[in-house]
Formats: C-alpha cells, structure tokens, sequence
C-alpha cells in the first residue's frame, strides 16, 4: 500500500440487535473492505470476517484518548487499538489492530495485525493529516451521541 495522505472517516449503522456500530472509512472505503482485498491480494487470512466496534458491548474509554492512542490499548505495544471487531460483535473474538502514533501534523495507522496472527503488517502505512483526523473522530462522538439519544 502506499503511504500517501489519507482521509479518516467513520461510518455508524445498526446492528442486527439494534447497538451502534462503528466502522472506520479510510478514502471514504470501510476499514474492513481494504482488509478483505488486502487479505485477497496478498494471502492473509481471507476467510476472516471482520466488522465495526460496538461500543455498547465493550469500554473504549473516551474516544478522543483512544483514536489518539492513549487510552485503553488492545496489546502490548503502547498506541495498539482496536480498529475492527469480529463480524459477531465481540471485539475480542477476532479483533483487528493498529498502532498509532501521533505527530506533530500527522497521525499514522501501521503494524496492523488481527487476533488470529494473520499476517497484515504490509498493509498500510495509513497517514492521516492530524487536523482532520481529529475532526472526523469529533464528528463520529458527535453522530454517535445523536444516535444513542434516539
């Protein structure tokens, strides 16, 4: 993949027990979608099926800390987030991560890795432009606010 500047967005949608879900878009292209071709392409673990975060089923902490990479962290490595859940719901079951680390203009998404070992760390690097990153992160707490209020 190349390490071009990207555009983060997110994607809400309901699941079929009615929760939130929350998907990551990067070029307007769900996180999961990039993951599968990615998976395709390059023989990772195709037959994984991944699907948004939920947050009703698990403690993210405050989004802004955690799209930051400082709040709750998914490993061992310091910024490792979880980006993608299982297609059951559970981010647990068979999470996909990254590692993200922040700086003075930017913010990347690497390393990225799924709970079954696949090997993903070629995907990617993502470079986002950090002003715009943390406005699409406020967006989504803003719609996600709305939609639980409803």
């Amino acid at each position: 993949m190349t390490s071009a500047m990207r555009r983060l967005s997110f994607m809400l949608s309901r699941s079929n027990t009615d929760a939130v879900v929350v998907t990551p878009c990067i070029d307007d292209a769900p996180l999961m979608d990039l993951v599968q071709a990615f998976a395709r392409r390059y023989g990772g673990a195709g037959g994984s099926r991944f699907g948004g975060l939920i947050p009703a089923y698990f403690n993210y902490g405050p989004f802004e800390a955690y799209f930051a990479g400082q709040g709750y962290c998914a490993g061992e490595t310091s910024g490792e987030i979880y980006v993608l859940g299982c297609e059951c719901g559970e981010v647990g079951c068979d999470p996909f991560t990254t590692v993200v680390t922040l700086g003075d203009d930017t913010v990347t998404w690497d390393a990225f890795a799924n709970g079954a070992g696949a090997g993903y760390a070629a995907l990617g690097p993502f470079i986002f432009e950090r002003e715009q990153y943390e406005e699409a992160v406020r967006d989504m707490i803003a719609e996600l606010a709305t939609r639980n209020a409803s």
